[in-house]
């Protein structure tokens, strides 16, 4: 138990290395909420309205063993969907059921995108589990027959993705076609767009093909679309694109490596992509939790986790937490979101009340304002703990009654103690303070209560604020 009596002023030899204390308070990260070999060689996941998580997964590469799984981040149940999708070993790897993609007209329409040799687009009301008739579609059979991809010399076809439009047009990305094949409303298929081989990039090494991967709506009526390149998979040569409502192709970004899946962050509205990993060309495979995710921002690009294994797709749930699973692994891992909220209640006339103000990312700020502070002039500081449940031994919340504070209440550890405070308007008080930017601390959570002097309240005059739990998450 910290005594609160020699904090009456914002000054404490602690306060300057709070970067460091968080730094050695433990690493949280990715957290592990589907342990491996729970999902068979997964590819496609993507939220419902309901911020559960729909999962495609490619089988063992025999058979039938193609499913789409459902989890509920809530309860953390893992359960089959729907079954028998065909599964095939290409290239010593499970092809079968790729990425997912929801009809914006009917919120139980699941749009399943099957590669292989199998090659189907295919819709299914997941409210029934049954095919919705007259929506499978044989994109491979039209890819080839049309020749692509265009140069190639051999026809070739692996359906990876999909999007659908508001007109209920479906636009399938065909990684081994090199294009988008437009499917309408009405059944009829037609080549949308195409992405040309690479001239070179370097000898022996000669045309490598673009290999789309992910496609997503812009809002606008365009399309974000990413590519994985062709072997031996050169690093810094894959490339995010945007296509136009016309099918007009242009790069957008480059510099990024094998980028197999894109989401959208829905607390910044900003494009993150997913990278497999990197390419050993000596030994001729993938090299080993080498696999990243990346955000764009206006002013470049900022990582949000790395050493990834063999990662092959990602999604958002509304409240900005990110989900990414492994396709060699079978697990799936939670990438936790910045959030600030606060619990328990102040004491004082009027209550000193901890309000956040900013949200706690790696290589940013936490910020709160500290609002009916007594003065003037109003002196304050904030105390730091790493649990909301327990300090010293004792439960927490601690009723400070004992300690000359009746009516008040401990509702954090206090590891830290007299973290500093700027004064603003009257009765309010100005907190932040800096989150190192170490990918690391994302997912760790710390506590935070303020304290002022408020001469006459009660016997020791201090009184406290609510506490404020902090979750740190990228920017």
């Amino acid at each position: 138990m910290h005594s609160y009596a020699l904090c009456s002023r914002p000054s404490s030899p602690y306060a300057p290395t709070l970067a460091v204390i968080l730094l050695f308070a433990g690493a949280a990260s990715a957290q592990v909420v589907l342990a491996p070999g729970s999902l068979m060689s997964p590819i496609g996941i993507i939220a419902d309205h309901q911020d559960q998580l729909w999962i495609g997964e490619s089988g063992d590469g025999t058979g039938n063993t193609g499913r789409v799984s459902r989890y509920n981040p809530t309860t953390g149940a893992l359960q089959t969907q729907l079954v028998g999708f065909p599964s095939e070993l290409i290239e010593g790897q499970p092809t079968g059921v790729h990425h997912l993609a929801w009809d914006p007209q009917n919120a139980f329409a699941l749009n399943i995108a099957l590669g292989g040799t199998n090659g189907h687009l295919q819709t299914w009301d997941v409210s029934t589990g049954t095919l919705i008739p007259g929506e499978d579609y044989d994109v491979r059979s039209y890819a080839i027959a049309q020749g692509l991809p265009a140069g190639a010399g051999q026809p070739d076809s692996n359906i990876y993705s999909v999007a659908v439009d508001a007109a209920g047009d479906h636009y399938v990305v065909d990684a081994g076609a090199n294009a988008i094949i437009k499917v309408d409303a009405a059944g009829s298929m037609s080549v949308f767009a195409q992405f040309p081989n690479f001239p070179s990039l370097g000898p022996p090494y000669i045309g490598q093909q673009a290999v789309p991967t992910k496609i997503l709506l812009d809002g606008a009526g365009g399309f974000w679309v990413c590519n994985l390149t062709g072997g031996p998979f050169f690093a810094g040569v894959a490339s995010v694109f945007h296509v136009d409502s016309a099918g007009v192709v242009l790069p957008v970004q480059t510099g990024f490596t094998t980028l197999v899946d894109m989401a959208i962050d829905p607390t910044d509205g900003n494009l993150v992509v997913l990278s497999w990993g990197q390419f050993d060309l000596q030994l001729g495979n993938f090299v080993p939790f080498t696999g990243t995710i990346t955000k764009l921002t206006n002013t470049g690009t900022s990582e949000i986790a790395s050493g990834l294994m063999l990662p092959t797709g990602m999604a958002y749930t509304s409240n900005g937490d990110l989900y990414v699973h492994s396709y060699a692994m079978g697990s799936l891992e939670k990438i936790p979101s910045a959030n600030a909220t606060s619990y328990g209640s102040g004491c004082g006339s009027p209550a000193l009340e901890m309000l956040p103000t900013g949200m706690p990312v790696i290589g940013g700020f936490a910020a709160a304002a500290i609002q009916n502070a007594p003065g003037p002039p109003a002196i304050g500081a904030v105390a730091l703990g790493f649990s909301n449940t327990s300090s010293m031994g004792n439960s927490l919340p601690i009723d400070l009654t004992s300690f000359g504070m009746a009516g008040c209440q401990l509702w954090q550890s206090g590891e830290v103690v007299g973290l500093l405070v700027t004064p603003n308007l009257g009765s309010m008080l100005q907190f932040s303070t800096a989150i190192p930017n170490d990918p690391l601390l994302v997912g760790l959570h710390f506590y935070t209560q303020a304290f002022c002097v408020a001469s006459g309240q009660n016997a020791l005059g201090v009184i406290v604020s609510n506490g404020v739990d902090w979750r740190i998450g990228n920017p």
